[in-house]
């Protein structure tokens, strides 16, 4: 196989698809779980929308745009480099368009991606598992200070039999 042809295939185009948005959501249950919160974090949230909005639309509409990052894309829609040059696309039937149920199946896909990573974020990780290393914590300086409170007592005792 040429090296050409190796980089326009379904394959790579749904690796792309998927795992591009799960930077977006891993951000989002970030933001929502370890920042302050997503009405005053404003910037986040334009920026979080509006790459959804370019990935939504380059996943489920062929156009221009989805040409741009080589997936949905037919022949006549090729975007030229920034030097003019138009890369044809290296595939046997000459566009990379994926069936229309195939990419509302991986819409579905990138939204319960989002809601799960929410959820495991939220209920999971800022939830059971910093209660149980809150508890411990407070287990381990509860403890600390015991002990420590025993050796300024004893030391207190000490001192006070030394001097008399």
């Amino acid at each position: 196989a040429e090296v050409d042809s190796l980089y326009d295939n379904y394959e790579v185009s749904v690796i792309f698809i998927v795992s591009g948005y799960q930077y977006v959501s891993s951000a989002m249950a970030f933001i929502l779980v370890y920042r302050e919160s997503w009405w005053r974090n404003y910037l986040f949230v334009i920026c979080a929308a509006g790459f959804s909005i370019v990935h939504f639309h380059a996943t489920l509409v062929p156009s221009k745009l989805s040409c741009f990052f080589r997936i949905n894309c037919l022949e006549e829609n090729i975007v030229p480099d920034p030097l003019g040059y138009v890369y044809p696309i290296s595939h046997d039937y000459n566009n990379t368009l994926m069936p229309e149920r195939f990419r509302w199946i991986l819409f579905i896909i990138m939204i319960i991606n989002t809601f799960m990573i929410l959820i495991w974020e939220y209920f999971i990780v800022n939830g059971l598992a910093k209660k149980r290393a809150e508890k411990k914590y407070e287990l381990e300086v509860g403890e600390r200070k015991s002990n420590l409170n025993k050796s300024i007592l004893r030391e207190v005792e000490d001192d006070k039999d030394s001097s008399l």
